[in-house]
């Protein structure tokens, strides 16, 4: 439902019509949006075989997209947005297929590596993809943000900025899923703490990824790019 609308915009662009991955450039700033949720529809005598709602991750095509697009991205600033959280602090995947697979492309892209990209799995999951980031000039990504996780953490895994927004709906404190994040802000309905939302500003000029927050959000932080 929202990618359709987003695919729409003429700014946005993609490998293919099919393609999950697209980008949007301003001068010398490449934004890029990844689909976490990339999971496949498939029936077991009629039960799905994967949750939509509990399972996230990212498959092949995907990722080579990803490779593709970067290992065009010349002297570029890039920022990375998805839904989920890809990797945890610690660096382990934070999504059931590939999150940690998607964090090495970004490091390798931003040491200029070449190479292979291979996990353990076969079938829906399985990944097995080759890289060469060593022609890409001065471009790095700097900072991938998302939310789903309905609180706010901002944590650095190799030079890479992981930052999740909460972006939440209002629930109520007794809610079985309202998280203690926004148990705390006393939320109410027809009061600015019923929202929970973001601006974005990414500033070439201060080198700088600014976030402003309303409603349950924090009001100001900002991040190098």
């Amino acid at each position: 439902m929202v990618t359709k609308h987003d695919f729409e915009q003429p700014e946005i662009k993609r490998l293919s019509l099919g393609s999950k991955v697209a980008w949007i450039d301003k001068g010398d700033i490449r934004v890029i949006f990844l689909n976490t949720s990339d999971i496949p529809y498939i029936l077991n005598g009629g039960t799905k075989k994967y949750d939509f709602k509990k399972v996230r991750g990212i498959r092949e095509q995907q990722i080579e997209d990803l490779i593709s697009i970067l290992e065009k991205t010349i002297d570029k600033h890039v920022v990375v947005f998805g839904h989920a959280n890809l990797i945890s602090q610690s660096g382990r995947s934070a999504l059931n297929f590939n999150g940690d697979l998607v964090q090495k492309i970004f490091t390798s892209f931003n040491n200029k590596d070449s190479g292979q990209l291979k996990n353990e799995l076969s079938g829906d999951f399985g990944v097995n993809v080759r890289y060469n980031f060593t022609d890409t000039g001065i471009s790095t990504i700097s900072n991938y943000i998302c939310g789903h996780m309905h609180y706010e953490k901002y944590y650095k895994v190799n030079g890479i900025n992981h930052i999740i927004l909460n972006c939440s709906a209002l629930m109520g404190k007794k809610h079985g899923v309202t998280t203690d994040y926004n148990k705390k802000w006393d939320r109410r309905y027809n009061e600015i703490s019923e929202l929970a939302g973001y601006f974005i500003n990414i500033n070439p000029d201060k080198m700088l990824l600014q976030i402003f927050g309303y409603g349950a959000a924090t009001r100001f932080v900002s991040f190098e790019i």
